[in-house]
């Protein structure tokens, strides 16, 4: 009962759009007024976007995935990084320490890095998920040693002892693995149990979100998103297609 009309991302109708809906992936659906009419609209009206007589359908709320993403989510500054950060191709991972398939991606990660250093940028943001009741304490944790500027080294014990860990509670467990890896304890243990980084941890489950991340892990290789487990040839390939641009 509705006209459609393609609009080009790239056009001067196109960028107005994305300006004004802040769109960060493609396809986008905006609908004029008319909508309102619809008996889509009166079922499903907690999922669109207005913004003055247009509407916008939030399409992660539907489950879409996208096939084209215009943005990707930024490197912060309190991101825990390794490489080089001026470099083109950056990799950008949302992950959860509780969650097995995020064991496994890590391990691809940590298989490559190396070799790529001085030319890629490996970027870890938080994505805790609900039902794992130690993801978030891991997650503050792992912030805290990145405070000491141990982030990777914290994350290897974190997941190579992610069986002992994941069904504790509390947070002994993570303050024993401090000191294995040598942090100053004092500080750490102050910076977990005040729960310092929790806004962070927040910020980027949110930021995840805008993104269609709705499950982890979930891998950014510059543009080009994958959703679960990659093994560590995959992941190389990804970045060379990159690289050679």
């Amino acid at each position: 009962t509705i006209s459609a009309e393609k609009v080009n991302f790239d056009s001067e109708e196109g960028k107005k759009l994305i300006e004004k809906f802040s769109i960060k992936t493609l396809p986008a659906f905006i609908f004029s007024e008319a909508i309102i009419k619809t008996e889509f609209y009166a079922q499903a009206q907690t999922i669109f976007n207005q913004k003055d007589d247009q509407f916008e359908l939030n399409t992660q709320e539907l489950g879409l995935t996208p096939g084209k993403y215009l943005e990707t989510p930024q490197v912060n500054e309190n991101d825990a990084t390794f490489g080089n950060k001026d470099a083109k191709v950056k990799v950008i991972v949302f992950s959860d320490f509780e969650c097995p398939y995020c064991k496994a991606l890590y391990q691809s990660l940590r298989q490559i890095m190396g070799q790529y250093s001085d030319r890629v940028l490996f970027v870890h943001k938080n994505f805790t998920l609900d039902f794992h009741i130690q993801a978030i304490p891991a997650a503050l944790a792992a912030n805290c040693a990145l405070e000491q500027g141990k982030f990777w080294e914290y994350g290897d014990k974190l997941f190579a002892n992610q069986i002992n860990w994941q069904n504790t509670t509390g947070t002994q467990k993570f303050k024993e693995y401090a000191q294995s890896v040598g942090l100053k304890i004092p500080q750490f243990n102050q910076c977990l149990d005040s729960k310092k980084y929790q806004e962070k941890i927040e910020n980027d489950k949110n930021d995840a979100a805008i993104f269609g991340v709705s499950g982890t892990p979930a891998v950014f290789v510059n543009n080009k998103f994958t959703n679960g487990v990659i093994n560590a040839d995959d992941l190389k390939k990804s970045i060379e297609d990159e690289l050679a641009k």
